[in-house]
């Protein structure tokens, strides 16, 4: 069984805490997401956010962004994405969130170990169920 997993990240890379946030300093927090989705069901997703997108009359061909959504978009993303879950339990949701100021100096001085962490903590489960000893083989 194969699965394809979108993942999107929220936040930078950056460790200036002394200045402010969008003001010369850093996120305070890394988040990475993740949606996992059988290859027949791709389409779902998809078709999920063009109905969001048609229904707000977002403009295409720009990413509509969580901050810039008003709560009437953000509970309707929210609920459509339950709602796509529910009637496909093998289509899941994942999310991470890390403080960057708790994370360790060594890990700060390559920020992939940071983002492969997070994503190992958050997903290796679930790669794992998707593979079996004899697909290792093959």
């Amino acid at each position: 069984m194969s699965i394809l997993i979108y993942l999107d990240e929220s936040g930078d890379l950056g460790w200036n805490f002394e200045e402010p946030y969008t003001n010369g300093g850093s996120s305070r927090h890394l988040t990475i997401g993740a949606l996992c989705v059988p290859p027949d069901k791709k389409h779902l997703p998809k078709r999920v956010i063009k109905d969001l997108y048609r229904k707000f009359h977002w403009k295409p061909g720009r990413e509509k962004k969580w901050s810039g959504m008003s709560s009437p978009e953000r509970r309707s993303f929210a609920q459509s994405a339950k709602a796509l879950c529910d009637k496909n339990p093998d289509i899941s949701l994942h999310a991470i969130v890390v403080r960057k100021q708790n994370v360790m100096e060594h890990i700060r001085t390559d920020s992939n170990k940071l983002y492969n962490y997070m994503i190992r903590l958050s997903l290796i489960d679930r790669m794992a169920v998707t593979c079996s000893p004899k697909s290792a083989q093959d």
